[in-house]
């Protein structure tokens, strides 16, 4: 199966989005019997964002792909890493300078997940969607798995950095989520509305 505008071939089009999409982009009919998506109910998709372009485009081809907003329940989340104290000599930093260094990326990553909320509400204005947000403190590719898995997520959906063969080599969050996930992985790349 070939999939164009991705990075890999690990997706699926389920119950809530649109055939004609699916038949498309993937060649296939999306699943037509009721409720045989994980969750019951509705379509749950998590969408991981760092605020990069990357996850811009992710966001966008999330909401291209939701026919219908009603059967669609949106999770965005960002993760953050704890920085570790690295020092020349003993107590050269204090505590207090790397905990305002964690708050401030907790904070960003709580503005990164309400921007792409508000981006994906303000898309479905006339239709309301059920967005919700939260900030994971850990390894990005270890907690959008984990929370992948908790969430009962039906589809992950990330950006494509496109670090070409180094960045590959050396292991990126979108490849570890693609090959740890429990549900369907879409990676996106950047350039996808220009094809």
């Amino acid at each position: 199966m070939s999939i164009r505008n991705t990075c890999t071939a690990r997706v699926m089009p389920c119950f809530g989005f649109g055939t004609s999409l699916a038949r498309k982009n993937y060649g296939i009919t999306p699943n037509r019997h009721p409720r045989t998506i994980r969750g019951g109910g509705k379509m749950r998709i998590l969408i991981a964002t760092d605020g990069s372009e990357y996850s811009r485009a992710a966001i966008d081809k999330c909401c291209e792909m939701i026919a219908n907003p009603k059967d669609a329940h949106v999770k965005v989340v960002s993760a953050y890493e704890d920085s570790y104290p690295i020092a020349a000599e003993p107590y050269a930093v204090s505590a207090e300078f790397y905990q305002q260094i964690i708050n401030a990326a907790e904070n960003q990553s709580a503005e990164f997940a309400a921007d792409a909320a508000a981006t994906i509400r303000k898309r479905f204005k006339e239709n309301a969607i059920d967005v919700t947000t939260d900030v994971l403190r850990g390894s990005p590719e270890q907690k959008i798995v984990e929370e992948a898995k908790e969430w009962r997520a039906d589809m992950v959906i990330v950006g494509c950095h496109g670090r070409g063969f180094w960045g590959r080599m050396l292991g990126s969050v979108s490849d570890a989520v693609v090959h740890h996930a429990p549900c369907s992985v879409l990676v996106v790349r950047n350039g996808h509305r220009n094809n």
